[in-house]
């Protein structure tokens, strides 16, 4: 739509709006009438309504007063004439054991008494006893407390006839089983009156089991016998369980009285909203003519108005569009905007260069994302004043920038390249006070050589990217012999993604390869994960692996190797097998990631912990913050060991490590292997097992294949050996075979 267009239909939008300003007094006058009669209806409803509720209120407060003083007071009283009762009978037992000892044989009504020459077990819930030692032998008297509950309930209508309850008031008394032993009206006492139904609700079942459910007392309301007429009435007690004496005490109040309070409120709020209606009609008509009046001037005002707002509405629709294409954080280009300028200038010599930082879905995790929102943004500038203003900079994924960079030689693509790493991985000042420095890498791909895709371009400069050795400058040139190596990874990305989303965790099978003490004997294993993929076979941890990093697989499959190794140790341990402590790995990211902790202590509450631990590498322990060493000390306080792996490889501080709950250090491979040829590793491999003692910790030597290595770390101290000399990683049946049976 061209500008004349435009221009057109705002002045038609104009005369639509003059037309509605016509009827518009009419429509305020049928909404104001309509509103304001449903406001003060509301209003007035909401007064009512609280009124009830106070009246509602009070009544059931006076309510629990009574009926709560009522049953404390009879169940009070029950408790202490049965105590009484349990005294009195006490007293007797022992005047009926002192008959036992004289030697007379006297019978007792109801008496149980025993001798033995040895101690008996007597139930205290089920009788109450005396007994005495004497001549070698053990004298019992007993009676069943069952007798004596029975007396104090047979003096239970007379005892409660005595009372006075107050006015309408009176207390009911029931065993569990519905047989009554006191009410009001005597023809119920004695009867079972389990059965009692009104309106399909068995009463004396509901009130014993809110009872039983609260003992210690609950109010329920119920359909009770009407004593004012023939339909049953509502009813609310306060009932308790007395558990010695097994019987429910209750005393109601009936709602009567309280329905006619809440109608005659019903009442007056009709006569008062009538009266208001009419008073409301007369103020409203004349409202209207006064309200008419004030729209007419207002309308005359707002077309004024409107012709002012057809001038800038142009202006803010070209604005809008502007906004479309910017991301909202960075203000660079969104992808559709950036794929747009790219189709207009991929005919000249253009590189796509894509800049990631490093991590930053953890920095995300850290920190929250309001900082790495602001992280994102201080980059954006920075490199927006890196580039010259013709630069195309756009946003693609959270911590992903694509640059469309026109050139003539492709050194100066590589020149852009290094001063974009130099000054994009320097410090950032974050507004929490802390600092940043961020670590990114670059990759590029140039559109005359490596395509002519928008995608295509970037994923492959992306690729390049990550393919980049050197941990010092990472940037990556894309080479058309990483085709292969870019299929293959998204093939490994895509199939892995699908194990994981529909659970096929079959496909993964552990390895355990064992770790033998200085005397040979076997004492522990470190659990591998393979992948045996149904259509590309075993597929190597050293492939596989490094995507679930980079793609963010890695917890989950670092929780399916802790589930396997739990299910394995209790297999082994149920058959009397014992495989030692067996340590999974677990990466720093599994560690930093959210809810890991909870799921960790949910698993291992499955699994004996003195069979069960956990490594971590030494580079991500130097990479590592407060939150990892108190995640650390959380899983080192629930009883699991913690090993260090290739331990002397991450140059670690150590009086970092020294502060890490670790119970074991694994000496790396690559020194082991340099043993005893190589001078440096055999000096090394010495510092190492030193440091290890220093910090008291045991040590794990790695990689030893020849009997030459085996001696050397035994000699100087090493507690345990894995590696090829002993053997290599076996699944689960050849363990057993080897080492259980």
């Amino acid at each position: 739509m061209n500008n004349k267009e435009k221009i057109s239909s705002l002045s038609m939008r104009e005369f639509d709006i003059k037309k509605f300003l016509i009827l518009y007094p009419i429509m305020v006058m049928i909404f104001s009438f309509l509103f304001t009669g449903f406001l003060v209806y509301a209003v007035f409803h909401q007064y009512f309504e609280k009124e009830k509720r106070s009246v509602k209120q009070e009544f059931f407060q006076h309510l629990k007063n009574i009926t709560k003083q009522r049953v404390i007071t009879a169940e009070n009283v029950l408790k202490n004439i049965y105590k009484f009762e349990i005294k009195n009978e006490k007293e007797k037992l022992n005047d009926i054991l002192k008959v036992l000892i004289t030697g007379k044989n006297a019978k007792f009504k109801d008496i149980i008494i025993k001798t033995s020459t040895k101690p008996l077990k007597i139930n205290p819930n089920k009788y109450i006893y005396t007994f005495t030692y004497k001549n070698g032998t053990y004298y019992y008297v007993l009676e069943d407390l069952n007798l004596i509950k029975n007396k104090t309930k047979n003096i239970i209508p007379t005892l409660f006839d005595s009372f006075r309850w107050g006015k309408k008031g009176y207390v009911f008394v029931h065993d569990i089983k519905g047989v009554c032993y006191y009410h009001i009206d005597k023809s119920k006492i004695g009867k079972n009156r389990w059965y009692l139904k009104r309106n399909g609700v068995y009463v004396l079942q509901k009130l014993i089991k809110a009872a039983l459910k609260h003992p210690n007392g609950t109010y329920v309301t119920y359909e009770a016998f009407n004593p004012f007429g023939k339909k049953p009435i509502k009813k609310t007690s306060y009932i308790v369980y007395d558990k010695d004496l097994n019987l429910t005490i209750g005393s109601g109040v009936y709602l009567r009285d309280l329905k006619a309070s809440l109608n005659k409120i019903e009442e007056n709020k009709k006569i008062i909203l009538k009266s208001l209606f009419i008073k409301f009609l007369v103020a409203f008509i004349i409202s209207i003519i006064i309200m008419s009046l004030a729209l007419y001037f207002v309308t005359k005002k707002i077309i004024k108005s409107f012709e002012i707002y057809n001038k800038k509405i142009f202006n803010l629709e070209l604005e809008q569009k502007r906004k479309v294409c910017e991301d909202e954080i960075t203000g660079m280009l969104k992808d559709k905007c950036l794929i747009q300028k790219f189709n207009e200038i991929k005919n000249d010599n253009l590189a796509v260069m894509v800049v990631d930082i490093n991590s930053f879905r953890e920095i995300n995790e850290l920190y929250g994302r309001k900082i790495g929102n602001e992280i994102i943004k201080i980059f954006a500038q920075k490199l927006k004043k890196s580039l010259k203003s013709t630069d195309l900079i756009g946003k693609g994924k959270v911590d992903e920038f694509v640059i469309l960079l026109p050139y003539k030689d492709k050194s100066d693509v590589n020149k852009v390249a290094r001063r974009l790493y130099e000054k994009l991985n320097t410090t950032l000042a974050l507004s929490n006070g802390k600092e940043y420095v961020p670590s990114v890498r670059i990759g590029i791909s140039f559109n005359k050589d490596d395509g002519n895709e928008f995608f295509d371009l970037m994923q492959k400069a992306s690729y390049s990217a990550m393919e980049v050795k050197n941990k010092h400058i990472r940037i990556g040139l894309y080479d058309k012999k990483l085709d292969k190596k870019i299929i293959e990874y998204l093939e490994i990305k895509n199939d892995l993604a699908n194990v994981i989303r529909k659970r096929k965790y079959r496909q993964f099978q552990i390895y355990y390869q064992p770790q033998i003490d200085k005397d040979g004997k076997l004492a522990g294993m470190e659990a591998l994960i393979r992948w045996n993929h149904p259509q590309k076979g075993l597929i190597p941890p050293g492939k596989f692996l490094p995507i679930a990093i980079n793609e963010g697989y890695i917890r989950d499959l670092d929780i399916i190797i802790m589930n396997k190794v739990i299910k394995q140790i209790n297999k082994w341990l149920n058959k009397g097998y014992n495989p030692g402590v067996i340590s999974c790995n677990v990466t720093m990211k599994t560690l930093e990631s959210k809810d890991y902790m909870n799921i960790f202590k949910k698993k291992i509450r499955g699994v004996n912990v003195e069979y069960f631990g956990i490594e971590i590498t030494e580079e991500s322990v130097t990479e590592s913050n407060d939150k990892v060493k108190e995640i650390l000390n959380e899983i080192h306080n629930l009883g699991v060991s913690i090993s260090l792996d290739d331990f002397g490889t991450g140059y670690s501080n150590l009086t970092k490590l020294k502060d890490l709950p670790l119970s074991k250090l694994k000496i790396d491979k690559s020194f082991i292997d340099g043993i005893p040829d190589n001078e440096n590793d055999v000096k090394l491999t010495e510092i190492v097992i030193n440091i290890g003692k220093i910090l008291n910790l045991k040590l794990i030597a790695e990689g030893v294949e020849n009997e030459i290595q085996k001696e050397f770390v035994i000699q100087r101290g090493v507690d345990y050996i894995q590696g090829y000399y002993y053997s290599k990683p076996l699944p689960p049946d050849a363990i057993e075979k080897k080492y259980f049976k």
